[in-house]
């Protein structure tokens, strides 16, 4: 029989023998606990064959979000056969059969808890960093000229920008915020914004967004002491400790009423 065809396009990093995954042990009852419902899975053997296919690749993770939409999918993650979480994730090209990545290229996507797994092409969502060499603001649909300090250069993504940024404010979180205070919101300079879950990834970036760039006046609801110091070092000109009131609507409205005198544009 005839073997199949060199891939020309195969590039190649050096690869360990060996890698560590995570996997769901059980779901959990509540809170989820490190020990009883995950277990981590030691010296598995690196299969490289399966990325000799067309359009696959080898890939290495490097940082992994891990976020709270996560606890309502741990079942349906449980039930595959590979029993394994997924997440946004930075990861490193070992091997590639693609014509899109190489070998060394930095992607981002959603990707199992593993170290070390092949994937195809089409699991990526771009690499890292964006290719924005014909990228120019001016001309984006949501380019704003007031808020413009021309200090800004699309440039300083490739050289600037941590790797492990894509999984926070240059990633999902940061889209998220984004599209919902900008695209959907439609914010405008000096409204008034209320974010709840202000302390978690999307609601912080929401609160700097409304106040660095659009100068709002901006207050937050999170549920520690810890998170309020916290926003108010961000720049949230309040924040709003909602465990204090229990099931006191009516000091509860007063707290936004007194951090609002106004009224609130945006309720994120």
């Amino acid at each position: 029989p005839q073997s199949a065809a060199p891939n020309l396009n195969m590039t190649e990093e050096k690869i360990p023998d060996t890698y560590d995954l995570i996997r769901i042990k059980s779901v959990p009852i509540g809170k989820p606990s490190v020990t009883e419902n995950f277990e981590l899975v030691k010296g598995q053997k690196v299969d490289t064959t399966l990325a000799d296919k067309s359009g696959n690749l080898l890939i290495e993770s490097q940082w992994v979000s891990v976020d709270p939409y996560q606890r309502s999918r741990i079942a349906p993650w449980f039930a595959t056969p590979e029993k394994q979480m997924q997440s946004f994730t930075v990861a490193k090209v070992l091997k590639s059969a693609s014509d899109k990545y190489k070998a060394g290229d930095m992607v981002y996507g959603v990707f199992n808890w593993s170290r070390i797994q092949t994937v195809n092409e089409k699991q990526i969502v771009s690499g890292i960093p964006a290719n924005l060499s014909h990228y120019k603001p001016k001309e984006d649909p949501d380019y704003v000229a007031g808020i413009d300090d021309d200090e800004f250069d699309v440039k300083e993504i490739e050289t600037k920008v941590p790797l492990s940024y894509y999984v926070g404010a240059y990633g999902m979180p940061g889209m998220t915020a984004y599209y919902g205070l900008i695209v959907k919101g439609k914010v405008k300079k000096g409204q008034s914004v209320l974010v709840s879950g202000a302390a978690g990834a999307v609601g912080s970036i929401v609160g700097q967004i409304a106040k660095a760039i659009y100068g709002c006046h901006v207050v937050g609801i999170a549920g520690s002491e810890e998170k309020i110091k916290w926003l108010k070092e961000l720049g949230f000109d309040g924040a709003i400790n909602y465990k204090e009131y229990g099931d006191d609507y009516q000091k509860a409205q007063q707290a936004l009423k007194d951090n609002f005198p106004n009224g609130i544009d945006i309720y994120f």
